[in-house]
């Protein structure tokens, strides 16, 4: 590496000129569809939510409702909006989005289970832990095979002192996919604080040294980048999907209208 390269942070006045141009964009993108660009308007709303500017990112949304009638689309972007919320630490306006999206009921399993998961996940950051309890339960009987909700639970679960309970669902999620290790991890500390658990929860060392043969076996294996997928969202089914959906629509629309 050449010790000479220096690595330059962009200044304040700089980033505003950047977003000021980016802004400018979508606007001009934006008008120029007589301000009915989905994908304009969601790019906007990204923009602003990113900026902190979160207040103008629920406008763009409320817009993107109007704009359709199927909740799918809007309720993805909300769940979105939220993780983009959630990667800046900013779960209070994560809440915000994803209780958006909850309102909006879509009804695809897939949307719905990262809805409730995500809420119950920023709720726990926000130590909410008995308003996110129900959420991450909906998720874990919308999708039992996906392990984030477990997990989840399980925090929830040993934030409120429930400890054998918390455990349980630390052992439930890594089985359901040992692929994402961090269940294990919080089960190993959970132990390590609490080494009286293991006299009350029977076979709980025996459930721990499978979670790690699991975990290892997957992490050291062929197939870990196939099977990590499952506990993140799928990006191309929640949000390109719905902009496939949207045109196959506009075109039977033409085709009802030239017949």
């Amino acid at each position: 590496m050449n010790k000479n390269v220096d690595f330059r942070v962009p200044t304040p006045e700089e980033k505003a000129l950047a977003f000021a141009e980016m802004e400018e964009r979508l606007l001009k993108q934006l008008k120029s569809k007589d301000g009915k660009c989905e994908q304009s308007l969601f790019n906007l709303a990204k923009l602003y939510s990113q900026s902190g500017r979160v207040d103008e990112a629920v406008r763009c949304v409320e817009k993107l409702l109007e704009l359709s009638h199927d909740p799918e689309r809007p309720a993805g972007y909300c769940l979105a909006l939220g993780i983009d919320m959630e990667n800046i630490g900013d779960y209070k306006s994560g809440v915000r989005f994803y209780r958006r999206a909850l309102a909006l009921k879509p009804r695809r399993a897939g949307v719905s289970y990262w809805i409730h998961n995500n809420l119950g996940y920023s709720l726990n950051q926000l130590r909410a832990y008995d308003d996110a309890m129900p959420l991450l339960r909906r998720a874990i009987e919308i999708d039992p095979q996906k392990p984030n909700a477990y997990k989840n639970l399980g925090l929830a679960s040993q934030a409120i002192g429930h400890l054998e309970e918390a455990a349980k669902l630390f052992v439930r999620a890594t089985q359901v996919n040992a692929a994402d290790p961090r269940s294990l991890k919080h089960l190993e500390e959970l132990m390590c604080a609490h080494p009286d658990l293991e006299a009350q929860v029977p076979g709980l060392s025996a459930d721990l040294e499978a979670c790690r043969e699991a975990v290892k076996f997957v992490l050291t294996s062929a197939c870990h980048a196939e099977t990590a997928k499952a506990f993140s969202p799928d990006w191309e089914a929640i949000l390109p999907r719905q902009h496939r959906d949207q045109e196959k629509a506009k075109s039977a629309g033409e085709y009802r209208n030239k017949g």
